[in-house]
């Protein structure tokens, strides 16, 4: 990304400078108004104990990982689905350290500096390893390289004037880099104190040791009648209110939910294009054919053309280009121009020119000087000064000195450009930089100041294609829009209840949908994009409110919602009637148990086959580590792994209980590993079996720790 970098201060840079002062003060006005509207109780996103998290505190957090991220990856910006994504990581950590500073500051353990500066140090913790500080001859994390990046960095702050700007705004990006990873770092090892001192609480002892030796010693094969439940129809037996309230007794924490949820029935429509929009799009996209066909002004055209895939006239690897896009490149030959040609995957009509094909290095190593001066005809001076003085044999980084200029080597590599929209600087930067030789020196003259670099690496010589691609949405029209928008809104207004709109929907071209459980951590309303406001109603409304009609999805959806059902955070009651659905279920097997089992009463196994809803199963190689896989059944059942382990040769057991039916065994044969008992070895082994289901003791956390979610609010 630094080969970006570099130019960044001539093009890019100042676009993302300008774009975060506009998002600081819209975010500003936006958090004005949310006080208005909710009031300073409402201002935080989320509660752990007696711990708020404000918004603009979980906005930071948002922030500092969004960086990071795009820091590592190269990337100068991060998808919807991907933000939503870091958005539920950032609430998930903030909430895991918030359990574990709980409990470790009740038992006084804590991350020192000294603690930290070691593992630092040790450089083995995988987390150093994401970092820029690794040394490329070793390929281990290298402590020298960030300190001498801090010192690096301390000189930079002293006297910025004497450094170039692309290399602050790197430093800082860098900087803040590891800000955020010492933090992460602190974080962990806390976590990982706590998780020891719970581990060495956890003990074996030699029988349990001994027994999970037997469970993994011997093999076992055993044949097995096999009767499903499903043999028994739901309507020969009968379950009772109070089978159901005595499953729920025992069954109860499978009912507990941490977070509010709804349950909702809702119209969506999905506006889309019109046959006379498709068609007047076919004829634009003709056009463009036929002018790429001419081949006057290829940018031009694709600029004009509002595509989808940006073109800058450098040549990208196949997997740069949407999928659709790559299977037609072989296909093409030079020149050629193909479509438009609908594709359904993405709703797309294409067209393709394939204007050249090259070998170009994948990634370059280079090194610059900035030649920035009063003027651009001072800047040009300059570099020709630069140019003449390396010619006559002064190394490059002893001129780069003059200029107080660092000149580090940099690597530009194919993902930190390929696929993305690229000013008309930064191609000129770009193709120059991949396709000069190595150690040779090169003026590259932009828009607004002039560079030298010297090409000192070229690597992975690779395939790649100077594709022009106008790929245009099938989209609908202004003009459709708004009939569908009148259409639906004289539906809402001509049927004053949903009940109306239910029994009316069908006649008028709509479905009525139903979600159970909607959550109030999701970010979007029935998996529709842009639905922040309805989720916002959604969990203030009351059961039995019908919604405003809204406008989401990606500018093209209308929706409205109407609450059925609403559930508090805690345990759902046995009256509910998916918990009661669920329980019955339940029931249902357990009754159907009591039946079969009373069949086989006193059978043994070769009259339990005999009976007509019975299959012979065969199972081999079980031990009582693995559960048994039933073919007829078509389920893993614990209760025969533990049975056949254990089990007399030849002789019937049964009926059991399972998990998908009841069952009668025989063990037919038994073979022994031959290994020899280690009684410290399985004691270790049973407390790591031990410690791992003690690991799950966050959720135990979770529950005692009142975590309130009110991100809805904000999402």
């Amino acid at each position: 990304m630094a080969a970006i970098q570099t130019i960044r201060k001539w093009g890019i840079a100042l676009l993302v400078v300008i774009g975060l002062g506009l998002f600081a003060f819209i975010a500003e006005d936006f958090f004005r108004v949310f006080d208005t509207l909710f009031g300073e109780d409402k201002r935080h996103v989320g509660q752990v104990y007696n711990e708020k998290l404000a918004i603009n505190d979980y906005q930071s957090l948002i922030d500092e990982y969004t960086e990071a991220i795009k820091f590592t990856r190269g990337e100068s910006s991060l998808s919807d689905a991907e933000q939503n994504q870091l958005k539920d990581q950032v609430w998930q950590t903030f909430v895991n350290n918030e359990l574990i500073k709980h409990e470790a500051e009740k038992l006084g353990l804590t991350v020192t500096d000294a603690e930290l500066n070691n593992v630092i140090s040790t450089g083995t913790n995988p987390m150093l390893m994401q970092t820029p500080f690794v040394n490329k001859q070793t390929g281990r994390f290298d402590a020298a390289q960030l300190k001498q990046f801090l010192e690096q960095y301390d000189q930079m702050l002293a006297k910025p004037d004497q450094v170039p700007q692309e290399y602050i705004e790197y430093y800082q990006r860098l900087y803040k880099f590891w800000g955020f990873i010492e933090k992460t770092l602190r974080s962990s090892l806390l976590n990982e104190k706590y998780q020891a001192l719970v581990g060495r609480c956890i003990l074996s002892n030699p029988i349990s040791a001994k027994l999970a030796f037997e469970g993994v010693s011997s093999k076992s094969n055993a044949v097995v009648a096999s009767i499903p439940y499903t043999s028994v129809p739901d309507n020969d037996v009968k379950v009772a209110d109070e089978d159901i309230n005595k499953l729920y007794a025992q069954y109860k924490e499978m009912f507990r939910q941490f977070n509010e949820s709804r349950d909702i029935k809702y119209i969506s429509v999905q506006v889309k294009a019109s046959a006379a929009d498709k068609e007047a799009l076919e004829k634009e996209m003709k056009g463009y054919a036929k002018e790429l066909s001419e081949g006057e002004n290829i940018a031009a055209t694709i600029n004009q053309s509002s595509s989808l895939v940006p073109y800058s006239g450098l040549p990208f690897s196949k997997e740069a280009f949407p999928n659709d896009v790559q299977s037609q490149i072989d296909s093409l030959s030079v020149g050629t121009v193909k479509g438009p040609y609908y594709n359904a995957y993405d709703n797309t009509q294409n067209i393709l020119k394939l204007v050249a094909v090259s070998e170009v290095p994948d990634s370059v190593e280079y090194r610059a000087i900035n030649c920035a001066n009063t003027s651009l005809d001072a800047a040009k001076a300059t570099a020709d000064s630069v140019i003449k003085a390396i010619n006559s044999g002064a190394k490059f980084e002893d001129v780069a000195k003059k200029y107080n200029q660092p000149a580090p080597g940099v690597w530009l590599t194919a993902n930190q450009y390929e696929g993305q929209s690229i000013d008309a600087d930064n191609a000129n930067f770009i193709k120059t930089i991949t396709t000069s030789a190595v150690n040779s020196i090169q003026k590259i003259e932009l828009a607004q100041n002039v560079v030298v670099v010297q090409i000192t690496k070229r690597q992975a010589m690779k395939k790649k294609y100077n594709l022009a691609v106008v790929k245009r949405t099938v989209d609908f029209s202004k003009d459709t829009y708004s009939k569908e928008y009148n259409k639906f809104s004289h539906f809402i207004a001509s049927n004053s209840t949903f009940a109306k709109m239910e029994a009316n929907a069908a006649k008028n071209g709509y479905t009525v949908q139903e979600r159970k459980d909607q959550f109030c951590n999701e970010h979007y309303v029935a998996n529709i994009p842009g639905t922040k406001d309805a989720l916002r109603w959604l969990f203030e409304a009351k059961e039995g409110d019908l919604s405003q009609l809204y406008e989401c999805g990606n500018n093209d959806n209308m929706l409205i919602i109407y609450v059925t059902g609403k559930h508090k955070v805690g345990y759902r009651p046995a009256t509910d009637p998916e918990v009661k659905k669920a329980l019955r279920q339940l029931a249902l097997r357990d009754k159907k148990a009591e039946k079969i089992m009373s069949q086989l009463k006193g059978k043994n196994l070769q009259q339990a086959l005999k009976l007509p809803a019975a299959s012979r199963d065969t199972l081999n190689g079980i031990t009582f580590a693995m559960p048994a896989f039933v073919a007829s059944t078509g389920g893993n059942e614990p209760v025969l792994a533990g049975g056949v382990s254990y089990g007399k040769l030849n002789k019937s057991y049964g009926p059991v209980k399972g998990n998908n039916g009841v069952y009668m065994f025989e063990v037919t044969s038994r073979t022994a590993s031959g290994e020899k008992f280690n009684e410290k070895m399985y004691e270790q082994s049973v407390a790591e079996s031990y410690l791992r289901n003690v690991g799950q003791f966050t959720n135990d956390l979770f529950s005692k720790a009142k975590v309130k979610d009110r991100r809805y609010l904000y999402f």
